[in-house]
């Protein structure tokens, strides 16, 4: 298994178990790994809403996912929450 892609299926396995604060590291050590894991920035960005931390960081990171690769839906979804939390509902 690519050691990137590793990282990223940690990060989900402890999402899973409710382990947010070793998901959003794993996702990290993937984004360490492979600067341009878009789906690592975009699921770190997902739980740490969940977990309501490092807001911003989560909608910067959310802005690199989509800065590589588009217009995902899943990352859409993920951006958008982001700016509910952020108390912008338009």
């Amino acid at each position: 298994i690519d050691p990137t892609e590793g990282h990223v299926l940690k990060g989900d396995l402890f999402a899973k178990q409710g382990k947010a604060e070793d998901a959003i590291k794993s996702y990290g050590d993937a984004i360490e790994a492979d600067g341009k894991n878009a789906t690592a920035y975009n699921n770190r960005a997902y739980h740490r809403a969940l977990a309501r931390v490092d807001i911003q960081q989560a909608k910067d990171d959310i802005a690199k996912a989509l800065a590589l690769r588009g217009d995902d839906p899943a990352f859409i979804d993920t951006r958008g929450y982001l700016s509910y939390l952020d108390g912008d509902f338009k």
